[in-house]
C-alpha cells in the first residue's frame, strides 16, 4: 500500500512567532535522534506490500487457529448473550431496511424509534451493509466483519507506525501486537462495535503531529515561515480522519478529542504560539460537526416531542467504569500462564471496589512502554521526540480516564455521558507499544556488534532449538505448579513432535544443500552455506511478537476450550432460531406482547433473563412483530407497562383489543412463586400460563380447552396464540362493543414523564413512584382531535423536612395548579406516606402532546443527595376524562 509522508521533526524547522513576522527557530536544543527507519535501507513498494499483505495474512490466520473456526459456525453468533442481543437486532435492521432509527417489527404497539437512544457507528454500519451485500445471510456477514477487525487494525497500526518511521519489521509487530490486545478478546462480540477499534491509530495522527510541532493549519513554507492555507494537504487530512472517527462511536471520538486538545496544548507551550492550539481547534471541528450530524434525527425529534433523559448518566459512574493503572499492567483475564491467572484473580476479589470495566491490560510489551514512560515522567531527564509527546500523552490519558481523574470532574461539572473511561485503554495501548518498538528498534538498528548479523547455516542448524527450549521451559513451569496439568498435557506433545520435525528440517536442509553443492544449483547451496546472512533484529523482533502474542491472548485459544464455548453459543442460537420459526409458521404476520415486562434499553436483569433476550423475537423472525423494544418513557412503552402489571383477565382483554395476537412468555423471568388461593397476581409477577389457558377454558364454557401452544426446549418459554382467545370473547361481547373497547383503549391519554423525573421501576404491587427535580417536563399525549375535560389525581410528598411551593402551568384551563407540599420538622419518621398530600386538578386537555412544567421551590437549607437534584416524588398518577 501506499505509505504517507513521514513527518517532519519540529526541532528541524522553524516557526514563525504570532507577534513577530521574524523567523524563530522552535528550540535550540540538540537534534533529534535519527528515527528508525532513517537507519534501515529504504524499502521498495513490492516489499512494503509484502510486509502489509504478509501481515494481515498471518493476523488473519492466528485468528482463525485460535478461535478455531474449522469447527465454529459462521451462520450462528460467535457470542450469543447480553449486548450482543442489542447489536444484531441493529445490524438486522441495518441490512434489511438501511437504517436503524425506526423498526416496525419491534415496540408494538407503536414502532421501535431508537432517536432517544442514538447510535452512531455508522462506520461499522457501512461495513455490515456491504458485506451483507456479498452474503445473504446476517449472520455470516455479522462474524465476519467482527474477524476482520484483526487483520484492520494490523493494517492501520502498521500505517501509522511507519508514518512515524519505525522499521517495517518493528511496524508489523506493533501492528500484530495491537490488533491482538487483551482488549480485542474481552469485547469481542459481547460490545461488538468497541472491539472495532481498528480506527484508533488514524484517529490519533493528528495528535502525534501536533506534538511534533506541526501545525497542521499552518503548513511549513520554503522560506522556513509558516502561514495558514485551509487548503493544504496538512489542513484537510485532519479533517478526514475527523470524520472517520466520528464515525466509529461516541467513545473513540470524545477520547480522540480530548488527546487533540491536549495536544494542541502541549504543541503551543512548546513553541510559544497560539497556532498550536488554533490546530487543535481545527481537527476536532469535524469530530464535533459529523457527531452533531449523525444526533441531528435526535435533535429534531426531541425538540418536537420533548426530551426524553434515559440516556442520561451519573457522576458517578465515572468511578464505577474508570481506568486502573492495575488493570493496564496486570496480566489479562485467562492469562496463559496458570500463576499469572492467579495473580490477576487475586486482584479482582469481591472484597475490593466494584470492577465493572476491566478489559484495559496492555500486556508485557505494552505495560513495559508503560512503566518506562511514567518513569520518565518524574525523573530529571532530558525528553526529546518521541518521548517527551509521548510521556505528556499518556500520562494526561492516564489521569484524565484513572478513578477519581480529570474524567470524574469532567462529569461532575460539564456532562456524565462518558462514564466508561477504561475504554481509553485502546488509546494508551497504542502509544506505549509505539515507545517500546521505537527504542528497541533503534537499539538494534544501531548496534552493530557481532551479533547484529545471524548466519543462515547457523538459524537452521537452530531450528530445534526453540521446540527444546520451548520444552525445558514449559516442563520445569509445570514443576512448579505454574502450567496446570491439563495445559502441560496439551503441550509437551505439540513441543516434541516441533522438536522432532524441526530437527528432521534442519537436517534435510543441510543434507539436500551438501547433495546439489556439486550440481548446477552448487552455487547457490554454497552461498546458502557459507555466506548468507540474517540481520538479527529480524529474530528479536519474531520473538518479542510471539512472547507478546502469547501473553496477550488468552488461555483458551487454540484448545478444544474455545469450541466448547462457542459450540454453547451456537447451539442455543440454533434452539431458539427453530422455536421462534415454529411461532412464525403457525402464527405468520403475528403481533406478539412479551412477557415479562422489561424496559428498552438499558434495563437490570429480571430473574434469570438479561435484558435484550426478548430481541430474540425479532431476531429469529421475518414477518412477526413484537411488543419488546418500545422506548422507555414513550407512549407504546407506557402503555405496555401498565398493562403488564394488570391482573390476568384485564390483561388478556387489553391486550387482545389493542390488535395482539400471541403472548410470549419468558418463565426464566419469573420466581418459582405460588399463587396463594383466592389471590390473583399480575402477569409480571407470576408466571401466568396456566392461568392464561384457564381464562379462555372459562369463556368458552369447556374445562379442558387450551389456547394453541409452542413450547421451547427448554420447557421454560411459550408461545401462546391468542386468535382464539379475541375470537370468542368478541363473540361474547359482540363485535360493536368489541370495537368500542379497542377505540377507547387506543384513545387513552398517555402521560410521559421526560426531563427532570426519573422513574422507580413498578415492583410485585405495580406502583410507579416518580421523582422530581427543581423543574420538570411532563408531556400529556391525547390521541383524538377533540378537546378533552380531564381531572388529574395524584399524591405528592418529601423526604426532607420544611415546606415545599410546588408550581403546575402549560394547561389550559388548570385549576389548583399552585400549593405547598410540608414535612414537619418534628417528624424523623421513614414512611414516605405519612406526610403525602392527595392532590386533585382538574384541566382541558387539547388534541396532541401538551407540555406541562412542574416546578418546585424547596425551603433554603434543603442539599439534593445527588445530581439529580429529585426534592419530590409523585405516587398514585390518575387521569380520568369527564
Amino acid at each position: 500500500m501506499s505509505e504517507p509522508p513521514i513527518p517532519v521533526p519540529a526541532t528541524n524547522s522553524v516557526i514563525e512567532s504570532p507577534a513577530v513576522s521574524s523567523v524563530v527557530p522552535v528550540s535550540a536544543a540538540r537534534p533529534e535522534p535519527v528515527a528508525p527507519a532513517d537507519l534501515a535501507p529504504v524499502p521498495t513498494r513490492r516489499e512494503r506490500f509484502a510486509w502489509y499483505a504478509g501481515s494481515m495474512i498471518l493476523a488473519s490466520v492466528l485468528v482463525v487457529a485460535g478461535l478455531r473456526l474449522d469447527s465454529q459456525d459462521l451462520h450462528a453468533p460467535f457470542y450469543y448473550d447480553l449486548d450482543s442481543l442489542l447489536y444484531l437486532p441493529l445490524a438486522k435492521n441495518i441490512v434489511e431496511n438501511g437504517t436503524h432509527w425506526h423498526n416496525d417489527r419491534m415496540g408494538a404497539p407503536g414502532i421501535q424509534e431508537l432517536y432517544d437512544f442514538p447510535v452512531i457507528d455508522y462506520l461499522h454500519f457501512g461495513f455490515l451493509w456491504l458485506f451483507s451485500r456479498v452474503t445473504p445471510d446476517l449472520l455470516v456477514a455479522y462474524n465476519i466483519y467482527n474477524l476482520l477487525t484483526y487483520p484492520l487494525t494490523v493494517l492501520t497500526g502498521m500505517f501509522v507506525l511507519r508514518w512515524l518511521k519505525l522499521s517495517l519489521p518493528a511496524a508489523a509487530v506493533g501492528g500484530l501486537l495491537y490488533a491482538f490486545l487483551p482488549y480485542h478478546q474481552e469485547r469481542y462480540q459481547y460490545h461488538y462495535f468497541l472491539a472495532a477499534y481498528w480506527v484508533v491509530p488514524l484517529s490519533l495522527m493528528p495528535a502525534l503531529a501536533l506534538c511534533r510541532g506541526e501545525f497542521l493549519l499552518y503548513p511549513l513554507q520554503p522560506d522556513g515561515t509558516r502561514q495558514r492555507r485551509f487548503a493544504s494537504f496538512s489542513a484537510l487530512w485532519p479533517l478526514a480522519l475527523g470524520a472517520l472517527t466520528a464515525s466509529a462511536g461516541a467513545y473513540y471520538a470524545f477520547f480522540a478529542c480530548a488527546t487533540y486538545a491536549f495536544s494542541g496544548v502541549y504543541a503551543s507551550l512548546l513553541a510559544r504560539t497560539w497556532r498550536g492550539v488554533i490546530s487543535a481547534a481545527w481537527v476536532i471541528a469535524p469530530v464535533i460537526a459529523v457527531g452533531v450530524a449523525f444526533h441531528y434525527p435526535t435533535v429534531v425529534y426531541q425538540s418536537r416531542y420533548g426530551v426524553n433523559p434515559i440516556t442520561d448518566r451519573w457522576p458517578e459512574e465515572a468511578e464505577i467504569y474508570g481506568l486502573k493503572l492495575a488493570h493496564l499492567l496486570l496480566p489479562a483475564n485467562d492469562h496463559n500462564l496458570t500463576i499469572f491467572s492467579q495473580i490477576r484473580a487475586l486482584y479482582s476479589t469481591p472484597s475490593r471496589p466494584v470492577d465493572s470495566e476491566s478489559a484495559g491490560a496492555l500486556g508485557l510489551v505494552g505495560g513495559s512502554g508503560l512503566v518506562a514512560l511514567l518513569v520518565m515522567a518524574v525523573l530529571p531527564h532530558r525528553r526529546r521526540w518521541p518521548e517527551g509527546p509521548l510521556v505528556g500523552l499518556v500520562l494526561f490519558l492516564v489521569l484524565l480516564a484513572t478513578v477519581g481523574g480529570f474524567g470524574a470532574l469532567f462529569n461532575l461539572l460539564v456532562s456524565a455521558q462518558i462514564r466508561a473511561y477504561n475504554r481509553i485503554s485502546v488509546f494508551i495501548g497504542f502509544l506505549c507499544l509505539f515507545a517500546t518498538l521505537w527504542w528497541l528498534d533503534r537499539y538494534l538498528l544501531t548496534h552493530t556488534g557481532r551479533w547484529s548479523i545471524i548466519r543462515w547455516k547457523h538459524i537452521i542448524w537452530s531450528l530445534p532449538l526453540p521446540p527444546l527450549i520451548g520444552t525445558v521451559v514449559v516442563a520445569l513451569l509445570g514443576a512448579v505448579g505454574a502450567i496446570d496439568r491439563e495445559s502441560l498435557g496439551s503441550l509437551l506433545p505439540v513441543l516434541a513432535t516441533a522438536l522432532v520435525l524441526s530437527a528432521i528440517v534442519s537436517g534435510a536442509i543441510v543434507g539436500g544443500a551438501r547433495y546439489f553443492a556439486s550440481r548446477r544449483v552448487g552455487a547457490w547451496c554454497n552461498w546458502v552455506l557459507q555466506s548468507a546472512t540474517l540481520p538479527a533484529r529480524y529474530p528479536v523482533l519474531a520473538g518479542v511478537f510471539l512472547i507478546g502474542f502469547l501473553d496477550q491472548t488468552p488461555y483458551s485459544w487454540f484448545k478444544q476450550k474455545v469450541i466448547t464455548v462457542t459450540n454453547q453459543h451456537a447451539e442455543r442460537f440454533r434452539i431458539d432460531k427453530q422455536f421462534f420459526q415454529e411461532i412464525e409458521e403457525r402464527s405468520p404476520n403475528a403481533r406478539v406482547f412479551c412477557l415479562p415486562y422489561i424496559a428498552f434499553p438499558e434495563s437490570p436483569p429480571v430473574q434469570k433473563m438479561q435484558a435484550y433476550e426478548h430481541a430474540r423475537g425479532y431476531l429469529m423472525t421475518d414477518t412477526p412483530t413484537w411488543s419488546f423494544g418500545a422506548i422507555k418513557r414513550r407512549e407504546a412503552d407506557c402503555w405496555q407497562r401498565e398493562v403488564s402489571f394488570e391482573k390476568p383477565n384485564e390483561f388478556l382483554r387489553r391486550i387482545v383489543i389493542r390488535g395482539f395476537d400471541g403472548l410470549f412468555i419468558d418463565g426464566r423471568g419469573y420466581l418459582p412463586r405460588r399463587v396463594e388461593p383466592g389471590k390473583t397476581e399480575p402477569v409480571s409477577v407470576v408466571n401466568p400460563r396456566e392461568r392464561v389457558h384457564a381464562i379462555y377454558a372459562d369463556l368458552v364454557k369447556q374445562s379442558t380447552a387450551r389456547l394453541p401452544e409452542v413450547v421451547h426446549r427448554d420447557g421454560r418459554q411459550f408461545f401462546l396464540d391468542l386468535r382464539p382467545y379475541r375470537d370468542a370473547y368478541q363473540r361474547l361481547v359482540g363485535a360493536e362493543e368489541f370495537e368500542r373497547q379497542a377505540r377507547v383503549e387506543r384513545e387513552l391519554i398517555v402521560p410521559l414523564w421526560l426531563k427532570g423525573f426519573s422513574l422507580d421501576e413498578p415492583f410485585y404491587d405495580g406502583e410507579l413512584l416518580v421523582w422530581g427535580s427543581y423543574t420538570s417536563t411532563l408531556v400529556l399525549v391525547n390521541p383524538t382531535d377533540r378537546t378533552r375535560s380531564i381531572d388529574i389525581s395524584f399524591q405528592i410528598g418529601v423526604e426532607v423536612v420544611g415546606e415545599y411551593h410546588i408550581s403546575i402551568t402549560g394547561l389550559p384551563g388548570l385549576t389548583n395548579g399552585e400549593f405547598e407540599v410540608e414535612k414537619p420538622h418534628e417528624d424523623d419518621s421513614q414512611s414516605r406516606s405519612r406526610h403525602m398530600r392527595s392532590q386533585s386538578l382538574h384541566a382541558e386537555l387539547p388534541p396532541g402532546r401538551t407540555t406541562v412544567r412542574i416546578r418546585c421551590t424547596p425551603p433554603p437549607w434543603f442539599f439534593p443527595g445527588d445530581h439529580r437534584k429529585m426534592c419530590y416524588f409523585i405516587k398514585d398518577f390518575h387521569i380520568q376524562e369527564r
